[in-house]
């Protein structure tokens, strides 16, 4: 294999309407990573049984990015379910792990593809084994939100990774192929727990991942992404954020006990 391997897994869902963005954006960091030494092996859409056209839309542009693929669910399962899968279906196209950088992302636009180069440089010249994004919230998105993700995403990154990434359960993780392999099924037991203990799904996968990887001894760094563009701004409703202040207490209680 020459050069690097990049596998990028992505729950989707009624995903229609940014997917055409998204996957130019994809081509377009095509380019850019085969300057670094890099490409793309596979990106997975894991489709949570869209009632849209999105499985239909990644199929037909299979032809110019042949390195596309979409596992079809037969049921809506929901995003935890759906990022499980993404890591069962990646960790099958891993065929040389010192070599290969797996990157879990959002489909929303709120991830953009253009900041894959930015999140694997730290892999690539050997500073760190496993990458953050975290997205700059400002106010277009609410100050709600805005001030929810700094003080909580500080509080958690601080205690338990050592560092301050103002954002809560940042969602765009570069992780390099071996840790991937000692990481997927660990994170595997501890959603069993999870569920065992509240009785449903641990959604904060990522940051779980980055605490799973700090207590192996591994160095985490935290790189800032491109801020979300205006038409992919979404204001949350309070009832979102209670649901994010739930997750964020269960988090942490799952994380001490």
């Amino acid at each position: 294999m020459a050069g690097w391997e990049i596998i990028v897994y992505i729950p989707v869902y009624n995903s229609e309407m940014q997917l055409p963005d998204l996957l130019a954006r994809f081509k377009k960091t095509e380019r850019i990573l085969k300057e670094m030494g890099a490409e793309f092996k596979s990106i997975i859409f894991v489709n949570d049984k869209s009632t849209d056209n999105t499985s239909n839309i990644i199929k037909e542009s299979i032809r110019s990015m042949p390195y596309l693929c979409v596992v079809d669910k037969v049921k809506n399962e929901g995003p935890a379910a759906a990022i499980f899968d993404g890591m069962d279906a990646a960790s099958k196209e891993i065929t040389e792990p010192e070599k290969t950088i797996l990157i879990r992302m959002d489909s929303d636009l709120e991830h953009n593809p253009e900041d894959i180069p930015l999140m694997i440089k730290p892999i690539i010249e050997n500073s760190a084994k496993i990458v953050a994004g975290y997205v700059p919230f400002d106010s277009r998105s609410g100050n709600a939100i805005k001030e929810f993700n700094e003080k909580t995403g500080v509080e958690q990154s601080s205690k338990f990774l050592g560092i301050n990434i103002p954002q809560f359960c940042p969602g765009f993780i570069a992780m390099k192929g071996d840790l991937f392999l000692k990481i997927h099924p660990l994170i595997a037991e501890k959603a069993k727990e999870f569920r065992k203990k509240y009785g449903e799904d641990m959604v904060s996968i990522d940051f779980i991942s980055l605490v799973t990887a700090k207590r192996l001894g591994e160095k985490i760094i935290a790189v800032k992404l491109s801020p979300i563009e205006d038409k992919y701004i979404k204001k949350q409703p309070e009832e979102k954020i209670e649901h994010y202040r739930d997750c964020h207490k269960k988090t942490m209680e799952f994380l001490e006990s």
